[in-house]
């Protein structure tokens, strides 16, 4: 189920259960890591699995990505998977486990900006104050050089 209370493959049993014969049937595959395989997980599960990740943080660009990266990561894992239901839960919570680091690391990096960006105003506001200092001692010195009438 997402969030909104859908189940993962939407409201339709039927689908639910196509899904699932359709993952028994190339479980073995995916388990032997056949390119042929992985090819239709990838077409059964992809979609979904971007929708449920752009519910979590609301991008459909980034979903895509997490997804996708997700896909890699398994593939390089070399996980196996006992039964289809338990391959399907696996790819659920590990895109919602990648979703919301992607949120927490996005966040940090927001953080980060806004820290560069103050610390950039607090140089300007630095070195204005530094450039203006010159200019006064500066110009006091050469104020200072004029004969006394001339000041």
């Amino acid at each position: 189920m997402h969030k909104n209370g859908i189940s993962i493959f939407g409201c339709n049993t039927f689908r639910r259960k196509l899904v699932m014969e359709q993952l028994d049937s190339i479980l073995e595959g995916i388990n032997n890591r056949e390119e042929k395989s992985w090819k239709q997980l990838y077409a059964i599960c992809y979609k979904n699995l971007c929708v449920y990740a752009e519910n979590i943080i609301n991008n459909q660009e980034d979903a895509r990505d997490i997804i996708q990266e997700l896909f890699i990561n398994i593939w390089y894992a070399e996980t196996r998977f006992p039964t289809s239901l338990e391959l399907l839960g696996y790819l659920y919570k590990s895109t919602r486990r990648n979703s919301l680091i992607f949120i927490r690391n996005k966040r940090y990096r927001e953080k980060i900006l806004r820290q560069i960006r103050d610390e950039e105003k607090n140089l300007n506001d630095f070195l204005q104050k530094v450039i203006c200092s010159d200019v006064y001692t500066l110009l006091y010195t050469r104020i200072t050089q004029l004969p006394p009438m001339q000041r």
